[in-house]
């Protein structure tokens, strides 16, 4: 009975990637795969979208900006 609760909770997690996978994939290279599997979406066939390193970089920019002044 144990192991099914298991199996059960680990159906509802989000996956995991190791850290060390995901360091070691340039930016480039995910466009590339993206955009030769991707099949009616145009703009991910072109490579226009934004990867986790692209939405780090435009936070670090923009998270100290005072928009009271």
């Amino acid at each position: 009975m144990e192991k099914l609760l298991q199996l059960l909770k680990l159906s509802f997690l989000k996956p995991t990637v190791p850290d060390e996978l995901h360091q070691s994939i340039s930016p480039e290279t995910i466009r590339g795969i993206v955009s030769a599997r991707s099949h009616g979406n145009v703009y991910l066939q072109e490579g226009l979208f934004y990867t986790k390193e692209d939405v780090d970089e435009q936070f670090k920019s923009i998270k100290d900006f005072d928009f009271a002044d």
